[in-house]
């Protein structure tokens, strides 16, 4: 009498485990956000709010052009892979509190679209550069203060999307480390403590807007993006120590 089936082991694929690709997601996510941070000082460390100090970050972008380029192609990485964060965190952590999962995957969504009109800006802010160094269209000489004014408005806008695509994010990841850190257990179950630093990441998200009074609040855009990288970075890594290295093959008949 044979057997009716015979199990076999394979290697796992991604699709097998979703905590697996969740983990790398997330700390690809983490990397490119910190590449993006690098490049942008390398390009320029001016802030677009002091009038008179526009003509200098305009300088510093058009002499460090390639900064600026690569900068701003890991920020648009970034938005790609923080619409695929949201939805496998969504799906790994739902069954714990739909809810929070839920509003976790819309602020971690809508938070791309202030990131994204941050993005325009700084490519506006390139040309804008170049215009600044050897001139414009027709009738706009380079070192133009046109160019000037045009360039502090692009860039003060694009200030105030990142500010906001910031707390949308911070926002997103207190809500995932609510469900971490306090929801009931269920298939998934990182550590608690990442609940804590989550709630740190959306705090700090808030407080940064108190940059327009004042730059005290320098500390907050810190503590956040050192935090923010800190837990993905943690969950990721703990994502991908979860999966098995092998998985049953399918069954067979013999």
């Amino acid at each position: 009498m044979r057997p009716a089936e015979l199990i076999k082991e394979r290697p796992v694929h991604w699709s097998d485990h979703p905590t697996r690709l969740t983990g790398a997601v997330l700390i690809v996510f983490a990397v490119c956000i910190l590449f993006s941070f690098m490049f942008g000082i390398a390009a320029s460390d001016v802030d677009p709010a002091e009038r008179d100090m526009i003509d200098d970050l305009l300088v510093d972008i058009e002499d460090n052009k390639g900064a600026a380029i690569v900068s701003l192609f890991f920020s648009v990485i970034d938005g790609v892979l923080g619409a695929i964060a949201a939805a496998t965190l969504y799906l790994l952590l739902r069954d714990r509190n739909r809810f929070l999962a839920l509003s976790g995957l819309t602020l971690l969504l809508v938070a791309q679209a202030p990131f994204v009109i941050s993005d325009i800006s700084n490519l506006t802010l390139i040309q804008l550069a170049s215009d600044f160094s050897e001139g414009g269209t027709e009738g706009i000489d380079a070192g133009s203060s046109s160019t000037l004014g045009d360039a502090r408005a692009v860039a003060l806008i694009g200030d105030t999307g990142q500010i906001l695509g910031i707390t949308l994010l911070g926002l997103a990841i207190f809500a995932f480390g609510a469900i971490i850190g306090w929801a009931p257990a269920g298939a998934v179950n990182p550590p608690r403590w990442l609940g804590w630093l989550a709630a740190i990441v959306g705090v700090t998200g808030v407080l940064v807007w108190l940059i327009f009074l004042g730059d005290f609040a320098g500390m907050f855009f810190a503590i956040n993006g050192f935090a923010t990288l800190i837990w993905l970075l943690a969950l990721g890594v703990w994502l991908l120590s979860r999966a098995p290295a092998t998985a049953p093959a399918e069954q067979k008949s013999v």
